[in-house]
């Protein structure tokens, strides 16, 4: 599986931003997989969506950045090296990388799957879909 960030973190049509804290969030994806793998991306990737309040009126910009660190160390990274990871932008052309090239796929908002087939064709799975739904997608795809 290869995972792409696709951080709403710019201007929509109506200049409004859906989530301004998305990139560095993003980001903080990239550096608790550069410190800790696979198991540490997901693990801190599943409590940024615990403890991130919605964007609203009461929360405008939805997560303090301030809380990664702490989320880092939640998931058993060390806290210095990862501010010192996400501090150094070392993953931000990654990040920008994978939002320019989810565009140019004509992606129009998150989630946002798809499924690549051995013969190269592409097959998109827009928005949150119920586990039935994906699960047929592929079991048409495993009977070809």
């Amino acid at each position: 599986m290869d995972y792409r960030h696709y951080p709403l973190d710019k201007p929509d049509q109506n200049g409004r931003i859906l989530h301004p804290n998305a990139g560095t969030e993003a980001q903080a994806l990239e550096c608790a997989n550069f410190l800790g793998g696979n198991d540490k991306f997901w693990a801190f990737e599943k409590r940024l969506y615990e403890v991130t309040p919605s964007v609203t009126a009461l929360t405008p910009k939805g997560l303090d950045p301030k809380e990664l660190p702490k989320i880092a160390k939640y998931v058993g990274l060390e806290e210095a090296a990862f501010s010192d990871c996400l501090s150094s932008d070392q993953f931000k052309n990654k990040v920008e990388s994978d939002f320019t090239d989810g565009v140019d796929a004509g992606i129009s908002g998150t989630p946002y799957s798809v499924v690549f087939t051995p013969s190269g064709s592409k097959i998109p799975i827009e928005g949150a879909q119920p586990y039935e739904t994906v699960k047929k997608v592929l079991d048409t795809l495993l009977t070809k």
